[in-house]
């Protein structure tokens, strides 16, 4: 194992209170790495240097510390080996011969004053001057930073007392990163001075300035970026003259951040030489030099685009003419392109042309062209719309036949043949020896798509002619179409009826249904049933309902309730197909009474004249029993005649309002309560008629009468003026009215004391609510507490659904609040 060798370019940094030492690393002989250095130290010259410390490992930088400033002290160092000799066995470790001896002193000091002014500026595309103020005396040398203090160049490169530094070796149009710069010493670093934006070289001039095309109103320019970066920006500005002092326009700069190698400059005239200047920005905005586009002629194209007129046609399957507006004045034709790939479909035509004729298309196709007018010097396209698409026709159907004829209807059939039809035109005629007058009976908005249609709803033994056209997608019909002749079946059907006739018909039903079932050969026009009270010779017709569609009808006819009266109805049913009439034999109706069944009751109604159009009525309302009311009721009206004894001579003797309650003169063995209105329009108190004629009676002047069949009987009533009305308790159907009070007469029977029939004495107040019942036991109409107010129940006589009921006896229930229920009757009179 060899001896190293002493260690070499052993140098000191003196600082406060210590010393810095620094050599060159030693390169041991042997197979093992160098161990670690000895440092030997003393504090006077003539003095042995004795063994002061050692490196923890082959460290060549030994800092001593805590030294006195101002002492001198005298350093050497010497190498030792690991005493490995590399055969695996251990050997004593061996230390190196001296360095060379060097002295040193700290001292005491301070970091340097910091630079001022700090600048930067492009010196060429590749280099950058920076310089700055040198405040110190006592720097090393300067380093430049980046924004981060990273140190781009440091103080070895930069000794003490220079002011400005040269970077090159930069490429165009880049930042050098460049942004502070500190003085440095053994003390420390001053605080930086900093550029207030990066500096960047220039922009390389660009070259190969050229037009790439030109039109009537603009140029396009290209140039090469001549090794710029990728964000360099460019100007341009044209001139109509060399000299560029004439029509300057600057249509590009820094603002517009243009970086791509090409732009176009538009609004320029026609036929007008312009000159361009191109110069490159750096990052700072600087410029460069411009370089010129000599001159460049913007070309005059054609002057005006052409417009599509309305006239293009698809003219057969194959062909399209495309017709155009000629708008130009300077163009040497015109070509028709193709808008899905800018292909000429035309060739060039010759100047003034305004159609092209395209042949060898698809049936029923759709193609988009536009047309373009060219010179030597460009071209305009069709404008307003630039495009327009039309559609070829389509084929034309074949093998039209009439393949179904009935009375009424044809059925036409046909072939598509070799297709393109988008739908069907029908027409047709009827014409007895050609196809005259047409009719469209099927067109483009009907979308007719199948090969057949029936044609309905025709006459019987009538020819009919029919034209079949095709339609393409929008509308235009085949050029060519195909006729059929036919004639309808002759009608010698009549319409069959079924219908069971109505031989009893209850008064309660208020109307005659009479339904029938008519099947025929053609389509049904009507069917109507005519009816008449039996006696009358006259009929009145309604139609049936529902409405009636095709050749099988079920429905019904209603005979309404005016004509239903115990004298009996007679009808028929009739209906016709267009050409013949059908109906069934007279049918005649027995006009029964309301109930036919009669049940045990506690209140028996008698007929007391014996007249045959008066009727009679049994009541069943026993609390334990179900309760039946059933009535007869016949047509009654008011005589024009009466007796004018015991009446006054108020009105010219006439009543001001008038009733009929139920079959005339009817005893009843309980009594009830009837309630009579008049009118007073003005609550004045004063009394106007049922026809609002002002009468000359007074509200306390009136009183009810009753007709006896000989004359007016005086009942009396008792009055209401808040509702206008009068009640009597009486126990006899038949004729009332409201009269004035006679003044003179002593026949007058006195009447008793009068209940009002809305305020029941046994309900008041606990009424919970009433229900009002016809003579069949339906329900009318249910009234609950929103219909009561201070224990008075109002009816206003009509149903659930607001309509008017028909006068006679009805039925209440009364539910009330202790849970009970109790049952009386009320006559309605109108």
């Amino acid at each position: 194992d060899n001896q190293p060798s002493a260690p070499t370019n052993l140098t000191s940094i003196a600082r406060d209170s210590e010393i810095q030492l620094s050599w060159s690393a030693v390169t041991v002989t042997g197979t093992d790495d160098l161990e670690y250095y000895r440092i030997y130290r003393s504090t006077w010259s003539g003095g042995t240097l004795d063994l002061y410390s050692s490196t923890p490992t082959a460290y060549t930088i030994f800092t001593d510390t805590s030294l006195a400033n101002g002492n001198t002290y005298y350093y050497k160092i010497t190498a030792i080996d690991k005493g490995d000799s590399g055969n695996g066995l251990v050997s004593q470790a061996k230390e190196s011969g001296f360095s060379t001896t060097i002295s040193t002193s700290p001292y005491t000091g301070s970091a340097p004053l910091p630079p001022s002014n700090f600048t930067a500026t492009a010196i060429s595309t590749f280099s950058i001057m920076f310089a700055w103020l040198d405040n110190s005396s006592n720097e090393h040398g300067f380093e430049l930073q980046d924004v981060n203090n990273t140190v781009i160049v440091s103080s070895d490169s930069i000794p003490a007392g220079t002011t400005y530094y040269l970077q090159t070796t930069l490429s165009a149009n880049t930042s050098s990163y460049i942004y502070n710069v500190k003085s440095v010493n053994t003390f420390g670093k001053s605080s930086s001075s900093s550029l207030s934006t990066i500096t960047y070289t220039f922009s390389n001039i660009p070259a190969s300035f050229t037009a790439s095309s030109a039109n009537s109103n603009s140029v396009t320019l290209t140039w090469d970026v001549n090794d710029n970066s990728s964000d360099t920006r460019y100007g341009l500005s044209c001139s109509t003259a060399s000299s560029f002092n004439i029509n300057v326009s600057t249509f590009v700069n820094y603002v517009s951040n243009l970086t791509d190698n090409t732009t176009t400059a538009f609004s320029l005239s026609a036929n007008t030489t312009y000159y361009f200047h191109l110069w490159a920005y750096n990052g700072d905005g600087s410029e460069t030099s411009y370089i010129t586009l000599t001159t460049k002629t913007t070309i005059l194209s054609v002057n005006a685009s052409p417009t599509w007129s309305d006239y293009t046609i698809a003219t057969s399957t194959a062909d399209i003419k495309w017709v155009w507006n000629e708008t130009s004045t300077n163009e040497d034709g015109y070509r028709v392109m193709n808008s899905a790939n800018d292909q000429s479909m035309s060739g060039n035509l010759s100047v003034n042309t305004t159609f092209y004729i395209e042949t060898n298309l698809s049936p029923n196709t759709a193609y988009s062209r536009y047309v373009q007018g060219y010179n030597t010097y460009g071209t305009a396209d069709s404008v307003s719309p630039k495009t327009t698409t039309y559609y070829t026709l389509p084929n034309s159907p074949i093998s039209l036949t009439a393949s179904l004829i009935g009375i009424s209807s044809i059925t036409i059939s046909w072939s598509a043949g070799t297709g393109g039809a988008s739908c069907y035109k029908i027409q047709r005629s009827t014409g007895i020896t050609s196809a005259v007058n047409l009719q469209d009976i099927k067109t483009f908005s009907d979308n007719q798509t199948s090969t057949s249609y029936t044609d309905t709803n025709l006459l019987s033994d009538t020819t009919y002619w029919y034209r079949l056209y095709a339609y393409n997608s929008i509308a235009s019909t085949s050029a060519a179409y195909t006729d059929v002749i036919a004639t309808t079946l002759t009608d010698s059907l009549s319409p069959a009826i079924i219908h069971t006739p109505i031989s009893e018909i209850n008064i309660i039903g208020n109307v005659i249904i009479a339904s029938a079932t008519v099947t025929d050969d053609r389509s049904i026009n009507y069917v109507k049933v005519f009816y008449r009270k039996t006696g009358e010779t006259n009929f009145t017709s309604l139609d049936f309902t529902p409405a009636i569609i095709g050749n099988i009808y079920s429905g019904y006819g209603t005979i309404p309730v005016p004509s239903i009266t115990t004298t009996g109805i007679e009808y028929y049913i009739a209906t016709a197909d267009g050409v013949n009439i059908s109906s069934t034999s007279l049918c005649s109706v027995t006009v029964t009474r309301l109930c036919s069944k009669i049940a045990n009751s506690d209140m028996i109604v008698e007929l007391l004249d014996g007249n045959p159009n008066d009727g009679s009525t049994k009541i069943q309302l026993s609390e334990i029993s179900d309760k039946i009311l059933s009535i007869e009721q016949k047509d009654s009206y008011l005589e024009n005649s009466y007796s004018v004894e015991e009446i006054s001579n108020k009105n010219s003797y006439h009543p001001v309002a008038t009733y009929s309650f139920g079959p005339s003169n009817t005893l009843i063995t309980k009594p009830i309560y009837l309630t009579l209105l008049y009118f007073d329009l003005n609550n004045d108190g004063i009394i106007e008629t049922e026809s609002a004629q002002i009468t000359d009676i007074t509200e306390s002047e009136l009183a009810v009468y009753f007709w006896d069949g000989v004359k007016w009987k005086f009942i009396g009533g008792k009055p209401d003026y808040t509702q206008n009305t009068f009640t009597v308790k009486t126990n006899k159907f038949g004729k009332y009215a409201l009269f004035a009070k006679g003044t003179s007469s002593n026949k007058v029977i006195p009447d008793e004391k009068f209940v009002s029939p809305y305020t029941p004495a046994t309900f008041g107040e606990k009424a919970e609510e009433v229900s009002i019942f016809d003579a069949s036991g339906l329900e009318i109409i249910k009234l609950n507490k929103d219909d009561f107010y201070g224990g008075v129940i109002t009816w206003n006589g009509t149903d659930g659904n607001n309509n008017y009921i028909e006068s006679g006896i009805y039925i209440f229930k009364v539910k009330i609040t202790d849970g009970k229920t109790k049952y009386g009757t009320i006559v309605l009179a109108k």
